[in-house]
């Protein structure tokens, strides 16, 4: 099912009127139904020095496949070298930590996740912090 996607102001998060898979929900600002809102993360994998059975390989491969059909992930990339990074959308945290010690691969790589926030809000945050800090 494809999601509709609006931008509300709630935060700066982006808000799913259906067919996302996490559980948090907030009455939009502008209709009366509620949605679900979520974050985003930048994941970065970078592989440790251990070998990886090949079988897992495949493990991983369904799990991100299913991830991306779900729409988990906005984007998914390898690096040439081994790793990779994702865009990854949750509605928290602990929702991004419990879905990272799923990945059939999580224990033969280094971790960074950082949470995201989109442009346009961002601007919008600076610019309004610096026109109060000049009142």
């Amino acid at each position: 099912m494809p999601i509709d996607l609006d931008v509300c102001d709630e935060g700066g998060m982006r808000c799913h009127r259906n067919g996302f898979h996490d559980d948090r929900t907030m009455q939009h600002p502008q209709r009366k139904e509620r949605i679900r809102c979520v974050m985003k993360y930048l994941v970065m994998a970078t592989p440790l020095p251990i070998p990886i059975p090949p079988e897992l390989f495949l493990a991983a491969r369904d799990w991100t496949a299913g991830r991306m059909e779900a729409r988990a992930f906005d984007c998914n990339y390898m690096f040439l070298g081994g790793g990779g990074i994702a865009i990854y959308n949750a509605a928290s945290h602990e929702k991004v930590y419990a879905e990272l010690l799923d990945y059939p691969l999580y224990a033969f790589f280094e971790w960074s996740v950082e949470p995201l926030v989109g442009w346009e809000q961002g601007y919008e945050i600076i610019l309004s912090r610096a026109q109060r800090a000049g009142d």
